[in-house]
């Protein structure tokens, strides 16, 4: 993979630690075979009622993180914005593109994202399967997306292609008006991007992707079309 695309500039005044922690927002869907109940999380932070963790997976200097909260929202409504791509721009941390590329069957869609990396980090971009996966009860779900290869071209040449990608959303109905999420994410976002710059960036970011989903479920659920009881998980 080639360097980064960096065009010269007379300032660079993005702050340490805003350019770190936008940066790691190019992370977008994450995870290797992550099991709720799999051990070795340490706890990272606390805030707003939702807390982070990290572990070290094995074979890497990457940290897997997961991030947990009680949120504000029925689940159906998280459903429906977690489903539908082209929402993902109005919701997920610098997602700057976002489609459906093909529809394998009811609960499998393969779809493609692109975030803007703030200079010097070009842009990032991915292609994945996502899977709506039932839960052990009618109010719990799952959903899980993957790196994939596909025959779909790289939109943009100055994007550079996330090589690993896999996550998984876990939802939970706590009553009509609250919902239990859960996020665990693993990636590698590519590039010139040292390790550790990447693992310090995971301190606020998962926190950061629940409070902005939690945020455009409450404020804007009215205008999203509920996830037809047909395609729930049963």
């Amino acid at each position: 993979m080639g360097p980064e695309i960096m065009i010269p500039r007379k300032k660079t005044g993005v702050p340490f630690r805003l350019f770190v922690s936008i940066l790691l927002v190019v992370l977008l869907f994450p995870c290797v075979s992550l099991k709720a109940d799999e051990g070795g999380w340490q706890p990272v932070t606390e805030l707003n009622g939702i807390e982070v963790f990290k572990r070290i997976k094995g074979g890497s200097t990457l940290f897997e993180f997961k991030a947990v909260g009680d949120l504000s929202g029925p689940i159906s409504q998280y459903m429906s914005v977690l489903l539908e791509t082209k929402r993902m721009p109005h919701w997920t941390p610098l997602c700057i593109e976002a489609r459906d590329i093909e529809r394998i069957n009811d609960r499998e869609t393969i779809i493609y994202v692109a975030c803007k990396g703030v200079w010097p980090v070009a842009d990032r971009e991915y292609t994945a399967k996502r899977a709506l996966i039932s839960g052990p009860t009618i109010g719990s779900m799952r959903i899980d997306v993957e790196l994939v290869d596909h025959q779909y071209s790289q939109n943009n040449a100055t994007r550079v292609k996330i090589p690993h990608l896999k996550c998984r959303w876990i939802l939970k109905e706590i009553d009509s008006a609250h919902t239990h999420v859960e996020l665990y994410a693993d990636v590698d976002p590519g590039g010139w991007l040292p390790d550790w710059l990447v693992n310090f960036g995971y301190r606020k970011v998962p926190h950061r992707f629940l409070k902005k989903l939690e945020s455009y479920v409450v404020n804007d659920f009215s205008h999203i079309p509920v996830v037809a009881t047909a395609s729930l998980p049963q």
